[in-house]
């Protein structure tokens, strides 16, 4: 989208470089005539002219709100993506303290015997199901 936003950037300033060099041409040449009837004609061109580039400005700026909306639609998709993936990356670290936990506890009573043991594994799946 980036990519093309320059593009139309480009092709906006080109336009106006064009439509600023045909202005300043048809002034030298109303400069050089002193006739009323061609001035009178050369400012209807240029009446003419500036319809025309109002028309292509319109165009223009229609075309940069459709790609805008269309960028702004591509956020919302791409944001709910990411708001499940945080919500993913979130539980799978708390299973990673709570497993870490887990071992560190199974570490700590193996000397004291099965029953630990088992009630460690119950612990185990408890927070397994609270995930």
């Amino acid at each position: 989208m980036d990519a093309e936003l320059k593009k139309l950037g480009i092709y906006s300033l080109v336009l106006v470089g064009i439509a600023v060099i045909a202005t300043s041409a048809i002034f030298l040449v109303t400069y050089y005539l002193c006739d009323k009837d061609q001035l009178s004609n050369v400012l209807g061109v240029m009446g003419a002219i500036g319809s025309i580039l109002s028309g292509i400005a319109a165009i223009i700026a229609s075309a940069a709100a459709l790609i805008a909306v269309k960028s702004w639609l591509k956020q919302l998709k791409v944001g709910k993506y990411l708001t499940c993936i945080w919500e993913a990356k979130v539980a799978l670290s708390k299973l990673e303290v709570r497993f870490g936990r887990w071992h560190a506890k199974k570490y700590d009573s193996r000397d004291k015997g099965d029953e630990n043991v088992d009630l460690l594994y119950q612990e185990l799946e408890d927070s397994f199901l609270d995930l």
